[in-house]
């Protein structure tokens, strides 16, 4: 059995590997954001997330914490979904202007989609990738 392998042209290369693993990560936000969605019926998402009982976090940054996850439960969802639209853009090297601002919105998406958006990023910054879009 031999292996193929692809030739891609200046830039396309990271554009493929960003595209599937922006797939990738787009599909686990929207599986851990369905599972905290799913897994906690009838408890509202407050309570679900109640740092008041610890003293430490019953803070400022303790609130800010609580509304954060609260945050990426309810709309992981859909961060997950626009990062996976945009990885099939990439793939496609079409879209630049959307997959920038997926990227952008993706930095909220912590931690992996945080992570996943700064490396998109940066490929946008290079000539030779953002050249690759058609």
């Amino acid at each position: 059995m031999t292996a193929t392998t692809q030739n891609f042209k200046r830039g396309e290369g990271y554009l493929f590997f960003s595209g599937w693993l922006q797939i990738a990560t787009g599909i686990l936000s929207i599986i851990f954001s369905g599972l905290g969605l799913f897994l906690i019926p009838g408890v509202t998402m407050g309570a679900a997330f109640d740092f008041t009982e610890t003293h430490y976090l019953n803070s400022f940054a303790g609130k800010v914490i609580n509304y954060f996850m609260i945050w990426q439960i309810a709309l992981g969802w859909l961060t997950g979904l626009i990062m996976v639209v945009s990885g099939w853009l990439c793939l496609r090297m079409k879209g630049r202007e959307f997959v920038k601002w997926a990227s952008v919105v993706n930095l909220l998406n912590f931690p992996h989609g945080t992570t996943v958006a700064i490396m998109t990023l940066h490929g946008l910054a290079q000539r030779k990738i953002t050249s690759a879009f058609r």
